[in-house]
This record gives structure tokens, sequence and C-alpha cells, in this order.
């Protein structure tokens, strides 16, 4: 596993040992900026004889790793606001995950925009920093006011801009008049094309009739995607350390239960990877950790665990459950559940449809098997007919009635021979003989046919002794001929 440098193995290694649950990879390469592949998390063709449940089978649900596609346009200079405020952390892991060279990020510049510019600066100014060249790309504004947005000015040449939003549990409609603030900056600007955003401590957010006109706000600034990531009350936890569940934000589905938690690293990791995939494009998600018996119980945890288990990197894992998730899951086992019921309980229709298809396929073969028989049949009679007519040519030989060639005489009694096997073939394999009474008219026609064959092989060998005995007088000639010569 590729840890990144922000994460202490110590503590990761910790927190597996306390939760059980897998630790995710947290390589960044798997993105593929050239190729858009967000259906490839779509049900598999079921075909009725490959059925299975994917709640039994999640290995065989889970396809394998692909690359994911990248947005495009994820380059120049990204502006990051609502962060390195507070003493108690540096808050440079968001600007290292945007400076993380195995990403598909391309910044050539950051702008750090903060409430104290001098701290913030000392805050950034480390030595892993340095190490990594975002010092190089770094670049610190000071607000107006604390805690007050960018200027249209500010944001100038700015293409990105990452947000973040504490929500004051005692006026949380502050916190979506931020999210409508920030729209209307974008808009002024013209130049953002991209806007991700993380509101945290978002479980005090309840009204959401409020919400959604928030969200409409940001999805009516024209050609700029917007991202919006909504967490509980942020905490230390380790990244990974806890399975989430997804669902949409301004939903009953997406309101987080007062005092639900979130981590820190896992939320940074979130809203940098959905700004970084085309499948975050113009959502707003709502990431709640799994905690107790949901992380054994719910469809989330078990999906995320069989992804991680099938070597998914974290974005490829969160495209996943961006793209297909736990409702692509639940459609494929009631797909399931349907199929099996449609088998085990088919409508009259589907009975009537299924016993014409046997019936038609049980003819088929029996068509097939007739055919083959008769084919078979054919054959071995044909071979035994070549015996006889073979053991009576040389019976006939032997007797001296006969003296043409072997292919001649089987030419004539061809017919007698196919008869004669046709017994055989019949008496092997104890077949009873159709006896079919003749007429008159067919009985003398056979008779006849008979009479015909008998002369005719008669006459063959007629013609050849005749020719046989020419053929040695005129051998006798020749002797006599010679023995004049000798005479003389």
């Amino acid at each position: 596993i590729n840890e990144r440098t922000h994460i202490a193995a110590s503590q990761s290694s910790l927190g597996m040992a306390l939760t059980g649950f897998l630790e995710p990879d947290t390589r960044d390469w798997m993105y593929d900026t050239k190729r858009d592949d967000r259906g490839s998390g779509t049900i598999r063709e079921m075909e009725r004889a490959n059925v299975f449940n994917p709640e039994d089978d999640l290995e065989r649900y889970i396809d394998t790793p692909e690359s994911v596609a990248a947005r495009h346009n994820i380059d120049g200079t990204v502006l990051v606001s609502g962060w390195v405020n507070s003493k108690e952390r540096s808050d440079q892991t968001v600007f290292d995950m945007l400076n993380d060279e195995e990403s598909p990020f391309k910044f050539s510049k950051i702008i750090a925009f903060v409430d104290d510019e001098k701290f913030a600066k000392k805050r950034l100014l480390s030595r892993s920093a340095r190490y990594s060249g975002l010092l190089d790309k770094l670049d610190v504004q000071g607000a107006a006011t604390p805690g007050s947005l960018p200027t249209a000015e500010a944001l100038e040449g700015v293409t990105s801009w990452v947000a973040n939003i504490e929500v004051d549990s005692e006026n949380p409609g502050a916190a979506l008049q931020t999210l409508k603030d920030i729209a209307a900056v974008a808009t002024e600007a013209t130049c953002v094309e991209n806007v991700s955003v993380l509101i945290s401590g978002a479980s005090a957010i309840n009204d959401l009739t409020a919400a959604v006109d928030a969200i409409k706000s940001l999805d009516a600034v024209q050609d700029m995607a917007f991202t919006v990531v909504a967490v509980g009350d942020i905490d230390e936890k380790d990244e990974g350390s806890r399975p989430y569940c997804v669902e949409d934000f301004g939903t009953a589905e997406g309101v987080i239960a007062v005092g639900a938690t979130f981590s820190r690293a896992e939320s940074l990791r979130v809203v940098t990877e959905c700004l970084a995939l085309e499948s975050g494009i113009d959502k707003a998600l709502t990431f709640k950790e799994m905690t107790g018996e949901e992380i054994s119980n719910s469809t989330s945890s078990t999906l995320i665990k069989g992804l991680r288990q099938a070597g998914y990197t974290r974005p490829q894992e969160i495209n996943h459950m961006l793209v297909a998730g736990v409702k692509n899951f639940t459609k494929t086992v009631d797909a399931y559940n349907k199929m099996l019921n449609d088998i085990e309980n088919p409508s009259e229709e589907k009975v009537a449809a299924a016993k014409e298809a046997a019936e038609a396929e049980a003819k088929r073969e029996h068509i097939e098997l007739t055919a083959r028989k008769l084919k078979e049949r054919e054959d071995e009679t044909k071979e035994m007919a070549m015996e006889w007519a073979q053991r009576e040519y040389f019976k006939n030989c032997m007797s001296g009635d006969v003296v043409g060639t072997e292919e001649q005489f089987r030419e004539i009694v061809w017919d007698q021979a196919m008869e004669e096997a046709d017994k055989k073939f019949r008496i092997m394999n104890r077949i009873e003989v159709e006896v079919v009474e003749l007429t008159d008219s067919e009985k003398r026609t056979k008779k006849i046919e008979e009479a015909s064959a008998l002369r005719a092989r008669k006459n063959l060998s007629s013609n050849l002794k005749v020719f046989m005995d020419d053929d040695d007088d005129d051998g006798d000639d020749d002797d006599d001929l010679d023995d004049d010569d000798d005479d003389e």
C-alpha cells in the first residue's frame, strides 16, 4: 500500500487494528484523462443460465479495477479558501493532495486564501512542502476581513476553487448563504471552471428547501462545474478507517444525524477526488461514516470492503460509489430476485411458451437423431453390400460362371446386394421385416428384373470367355510363326 506522506503508518496500523476495517489503497494514479467510462459500473447482463445473487457472490459482482475518467480542465491556477486559520493544525494536507504528482491535477499555481497571511505562511512553509515542490507553486493571499470570501478580482485567472465551509450549529443557514455567495462571486469572475466545496458539521442543516436553493444557485452559474460534499462533525480518525455511505445532499436521505462525525483526512480526500473525477461534476453529496453495527450490517460497508479487497484505489472506489454504489447493487439484487421469482412462479403465458419451446426442441432433436441413425444404417448397409458382392464374385469365379472384373460384377448385382445387406442388418439389429404383399403385376415385374440380371451376368461371362479364347488363338499363331522361324 502506497501511503501518503501525511498519514503516519503507525497511526494507520493502529486504526486498522481497532476497527478491523480494510485499509484503502491511497494511490491516485489510476486515472484516465482520455476515456470516459462512467458507464463501467452499470449492471452486468444476467443471462438465465448464468444468474447469481450479488449478496452471496460479491466478488463476482465487482468488476476488475479499471482506470477512471478525470476532468480535462484541472490545471492552471487553483484557489483554496477556508483552511489554514486554526492554530491547532497546519491544514497542509489539502494542498499536498492538490500538488500530488500521481494525481491528475496539473496545477501550476496554488493560492491559499487565508484570514492571516503571516500566520498561514508560517504554517505552510514546512520541510515537506519544500521537498514536494509545493512551495514553488504556493502563493498566500489574505482576506479583506476574517472569514470573508475572495472577491472577483482575487479570482482573476483562477480556474478551480476549493472551499471549506464550517457550519455554525447556532446559525446553520449562514453556511447555505455562503454557498450562494460562492456562486455569485464565481459568476462575476467568469474564469472559474470548477468549484468543489466541503461543508463540515452539516448535521445542523435540516432545512432541505434552503439546501436545494443553495445548490440551484451553483448550478445556475454558466460554464462552471460544481461539487458539494457535506459531512458531519470533523474528528481526527485516519483516512479510510471507517466505511461510508453516499446520499444526495438536500434530500431526506442526505440528512446527517446530530453528533455524527467524519474523519478530517477522509473529508479532504473526498472533496479533492470529487474535484478530479468526471463523475463528480454537478453533484451535491452527503458522506456519512458507518459506526457500530452499521459496519457489519450495511450494504455500503460490505460494498466498500469488497472494492478494497478487489484492489480498487481511492479514486476508483469513490468513483464506483458515485456512479453505481448502493443503488446499483440494490437494483442488481432486485433484478436477481425478480428473475428467480419468474423462474419459480412463472405466469401461464410463460409456461405455455416454455412448453412450446420444449416441444420444438424435442422435435428438432428427434429429427436430428433420426437423420443420424438413417445415415449410420445407410453406411453400414453399403459396407455389408460391398462384402456380399465381393463374396459372390469370388464364388462365381471359382465355379467358372463369371470372368469379368469385380467392379462390373458388382454393378450388375448391386440391387440384390443391397437387399441381402438390408436383411442382414435387420437380423443383426432385431428389426422385424415388414412383409409386403406384392400384386401380380409387381411379381411379374420382379421376375423379369431377376431374369434380366441373370441374362446380363451370363452374357458378360460369355463375352469375356470369347474374348479370352480369341486372345489365346492369336497367341498360338504367334508361337507357330516363331517355330517356323526356328525351323529355317
